[in-house]
Order: structure tokens, then sequence, then C-alpha cells
């Protein structure tokens, strides 16, 4: 059986979720994120697409992009936009968009469990892309982009998902494009 961990992870403070969520840093390119952040110094694209905050010219694998990365998490730290979690926990992140919802639970996965084809590898991917995203979570000592995995229907599962999901929401917004989502925990 794959090991799931539990994390304590950073949330956003609640009256800033709007304004923080952002799509993945794989579905935009550096203009379109650069439009979207525009005038929003909370959008987490400053985090997971730090070079949005630097002159167009610069090289998205220069040095400068990932500790940009580093420092506008910390940021988000100090400015109480990000709130450390006080327990270690599993989380239930669900995403409703034309009515039908996804859930999805986020831990911590064993990398042995991936490296020994426990975790069934999805998609193949390009190897700068892994150095780059590779090297902003060690520049950030942080995991700002998470990996999606799936796995078969389990009962057990489903019934942690279900009693969490039943409790009230730590996070529950929706986004311009009238996608829904709710953390719980």
């Amino acid at each position: 059986m794959v090991k799931l961990a539990t994390i304590q992870g950073y949330l956003p403070a609640v009256p800033l979720a709007q304004r923080l969520i952002a799509p993945p840093y794989d579905v935009l390119d550096t203009e379109e994120a650069r439009a979207m952040a525009s005038g929003n110094p909370q959008s987490f694209l400053h985090v997971n697409k730090p070079e949005i905050d630097l002159a167009p010219e610069t090289d998205p694998y220069a040095d400068i992009v990932y500790e940009t990365g580093r420092a506008n998490l910390q940021s988000f730290i100090s400015n109480g936009w990000l709130l450390h979690d006080d327990l270690s926990r599993v989380y239930i992140y669900a995403v409703t968009m034309s009515g039908r919802t996804q859930y999805g639970v986020v831990g911590g996965a064993s990398v042995e469990d991936y490296a020994t084809n426990k975790i069934k590898k999805h998609e193949l991917t390009r190897k700068k892309k892994e150095e780059d995203r590779t090297r902003l979570t060690d520049t950030q000592s942080a995991n700002v982009g998470p990996v999606f995995l799936t796995y078969r229907a389990q009962a057990n599962i489903d019934a942690v998902v279900s009693a969490v999901v039943a409790r009230s929401a730590h996070i529950d917004v929706v986004t311009d494009d009238q996608v829904r989502h709710v953390v719980s925990s």
C-alpha cells in the first residue's frame, strides 16, 4: 500500500483566499501570468511564477527568479497572507466546475513509493521543467506546486474524504471562471 503522510501546511488567510488563488504555474505563460497578477500583489503567481516580477528579458532560469520566488513566499507569510497550520494533517481539496466535483487528498507522498513504481508515473515531463520546479522547491524550502496523483477507488479513502468534507470548510471561494475551490481538513 502507498504511504500517505500528514503535513503541516500553510493556508490562505480566509478573507484573502479569493485574491491569493491562482492557476497552476504551467497553464499560463509568463506574459499571461504577468497580466493576471497585475494589480494584485497577493496573487500566488508571484510565488509560483516569480519571473513575473522581473524585467521581461530576464532569463526564466536565472538565480534571481528563484530568489524572487523565495522572497515573495516569505513576504506572503510575514504579511499574514499565508498562515501556518498549527496541526499536521491531510487536507481535502474539492474543485467544482460545470456541476461536477473532484476531490483531492493533499498530503505527503512517499518518494520511495514513486521510485519503486507503487505510484505509477502518468506523464512524461521535460527535464528542464523538472529541474526548474525542483530548484524553486529547494530555494523556497516549500512545495508550492503540488503533484497530482490518482488512485483506484477505495472505500476507506472515500469514507475519510466524506467525513472531512462534511465538516465546515477552511476555504470556500468561487473564482472569476465560476470554478468553486473548497479546502477542508
